[in-house]
């Protein structure tokens, strides 16, 4: 299996679990989807934010898209909701660091798997 499959399959796994919690985001707090107002952060928020909040700093180091709002509506928007919010944007890795620690990750997964 080349790389680029290996990456594609990878992709499609995620887009899986993703429809998961998806659908788990509807059935537990469907009446629970609005903007986060930052005086009641709840156990989704939580999982929400520290989970995909940095999203764009993988998209940009693995060149795949990892949120996508018409794949996954619900997550898309709880985070962008949720990193507007000085709370999480305070407890964020800068961008610029965190790409440059993803592509030294990556660079050494690629280096180990040759």
């Amino acid at each position: 299996m080349s790389d680029e499959e290996a990456q594609e399959k990878a992709v499609e796994e995620v887009q899986e679990k993703m429809k998961v919690l998806e659908e788990g985001i509807k059935e537990f707090s469907a009446e629970d989807i609005r903007t986060s107002d930052g005086k009641k952060l709840g156990f989704m928020d939580v999982l929400v934010s520290t989970t995909f909040s940095t999203y764009k700093a993988y998209e940009g180091v693995l060149g795949v898209k990892v949120l996508e709002p018409e794949k996954n509506p619900l997550i898309y928007t709880r985070v962008t909701n949720l990193h507007v919010l000085p709370v999480v944007q305070e407890l964020l890795p800068p961008h610029d660091k965190l790409v440059a620690i993803l592509q030294g990750i990556r660079q050494d997964a690629l280096k180990s798997s040759d």
